[in-house]
């Protein structure tokens, strides 16, 4: 048995990351990303038992480096407001974009590959679902499907973020109290 080298397996989940970014996370393939690592695929086996494996991976690490902020600003703490926890959620996805460009369409990549085995912006248990449900329940948030909403505010902070990295604009020309407009309409504006 092989024993597994810690450097090689983020060499080999970088690599797979820089495919799904420059060409898709449909382009993904064990032969591909074992060619770029410099390795043979049977040696990438030994670190991922398929290339769903791989891919979840890839999508865990990013997914884990956005939970750690969400956990941090405290958008799942129930005992702040729904209507503050759902600005600090629109901050923190904003800011993750702007300091990491490539995750979230890393994690969109993968989300919808026909075969992704992870949770959906629908799953109840999600804490950022449930935040949602809460604040449409109560009536902070107009009754519109959750996922809506959190589709809309990640695709805003990608794009944001994207455009940012590009140069398009400056990161002080977007201010995060446009972006809460852009998302939630004026009831958000403090």
């Amino acid at each position: 048995m092989k024993i597994k080298n810690e450097n090689k397996r983020q060499q080999i989940l970088a690599e797979t990351a820089a495919i799904i970014t420059h060409e898709g996370a449909a382009a993904v393939s064990t032969t591909k990303v074992a060619k770029r690592v410099g390795i043979g695929q049977s040696s990438l086996y030994t670190y991922f038992a398929s290339k769903q494996a791989l891919l979840m991976a890839v999508f865990n690490r990013e997914q884990q480096k956005l939970e750690k902020l969400i956990v941090e600003a405290g958008v799942i703490d129930t005992e702040l407001p729904v209507k503050t926890r759902l600005i600090h959620y629109v901050q923190v996805l904003t800011e993750f974009a702007v300091a990491n460009p490539d995750s979230l369409g890393i994690i969109e990549q993968i989300k919808f590959l026909p075969d992704f085995d992870g949770d959906g912006l629908n799953d109840p248990k999600n804490p950022v679902v449930q935040l949602f449900q809460t604040a449409i329940d109560t009536g902070v948030l107009p009754k519109i499907d959750a996922s809506l909403y959190i589709a809309s505010i990640f695709a805003v902070a990608r794009r944001n973020g994207n455009n940012i990295f590009q140069k398009r604009y400056r990161r002080e020309d977007v201010t995060g109290s446009q972006i809460l407009r852009l998302v939630f309409g004026d009831k958000f504006n403090d």
